[in-house]
């Protein structure tokens, strides 16, 4: 387990060469993706970013104040609705039309299906569309300016960081329904065992690919985290849930945890120096870089090498893959 004050620890031997120069931030308008931003901005570093959200007019006030919390950065906001493929693609093509390259891509866009399956105007299960398939695209999209990162940087890593939950993959997901169209396999425990299960399977293979050896992927469980996701009009937190509105570490904690994924060396060996007591993680691999980093509530790498195992015998990444490319296919 990594402390909390070995995480501030390491945050503070931070400096330019381990930080992004230009982020890009997915679902930062609440809850652990602002905490998150707030925390990397209290660096006072020089960076570019992208903040995709909804209601520009409506955070005019908060993005001034991100402003003037961090005079060197450049903030760029982008305004879209993320449960719509169509425009993750526009927004990711936008980004590309104005970089080359990106060093940080910070997914946690999201909400839990408290009061059952609902589509979005394209046909996906709404909170699937948010916790799995906009973020997968996010990813397709915008990892070639990753990789053109990591070809200029030697001393940091680009990332990808995807809040989400790693600990809750399943290995008897329903391969043949991934956004859960059959009612008899929707529920709120399935769609967090489905998003986090696909999750894993297709960060696995990206992070497997030859071209993105030098990428750090990372899909992390944050633990519980005062949040606003429980007060969106549901009274009661359901069996299973994940996160708690009562419990838990508040928001600035889950920052300061955030910045650690962003910056710390315990993940690939590049980035700000491990403490003496803190040791490199492993990926999924056993490796230390060039695959994925399953990160839990403590900071730890694990490596779930059960349920992997029992998915592998079904040829699920494969299978996931394949079909999660037809069903992305109109917006590739």
């Amino acid at each position: 387990m990594v402390s909390i004050s070995q995480i501030r620890a390491s945050n503070a031997r931070i400096d330019e060469t381990h930080t992004p120069r230009v982020a890009v931030f997915v679902g930062a308008t609440a809850g652990i993706g602002r905490a998150a931003l707030t925390a990397l901005l209290s660096k006072r570093l020089p960076i570019k970013l992208y903040i995709i959200g909804r209601d520009e007019a409506n955070r005019r006030s908060w993005l001034e104040e991100l402003q003037q919390s961090n005079p060197k950065a450049e903030i760029n906001w982008l305004e879209g609705q993320v449960t719509l493929l169509a425009e993750v693609k526009r927004l990711c093509l936008k980004i590309k039309s104005h970089e080359e390259s990106i060093d940080l891509l910070f997914l946690s866009a999201g909400f839990l299906p408290f009061d059952g399956r609902h589509e979005t105007s394209e046909g996906f299960e709404t909170s699937l569309a948010l916790l799995y398939w906009s973020r997968i695209l996010s990813i397709h999209h915008l990892l070639p300016l990753l990789i053109m990162s990591s070809s200029t940087r030697p001393k940091y890593s680009p990332r990808i960081i995807n809040i989400l939950g790693t600990g809750f993959e399943s290995a008897d997901i329903p391969l043949d329904d991934l956004d859960l169209r059959n009612p008899q396999n929707f529920s709120f425990q399935g769609v967090v065992k489905q998003a986090g299960t696909l999750t894993t399977l297709a960060m696995t293979h990206l992070a497997a690919e030859p071209a993105n050896r030098n990428i750090v992927f990372i899909h992390n469980h944050p633990g519980e985290v005062k949040t606003e996701i429980l007060r969106n009009g549901w009274g009661v937190k359901p069996a299973g849930m994940p996160v708690s509105a009562k419990t838990g570490m508040n928001p600035e904690m889950s920052g300061e945890r955030s910045l650690y994924l962003i910056s710390s060396a315990q993940f690939s060996g590049k980035g700000a120096s491990l403490l003496k007591d803190v040791a490199g993680g492993l990926t999924v691999s056993k490796t230390d870089s060039g695959a994925l980093f399953l990160v839990d509530e403590k900071i730890e790498c694990i490596q779930q090498d059960e349920v992997l195992g029992k998915l592998e015998l079904r040829n699920a990444k494969e299978t996931v893959w394949r079909k999660m490319q037809e069903m992305l296919a109109p917006y590739l």
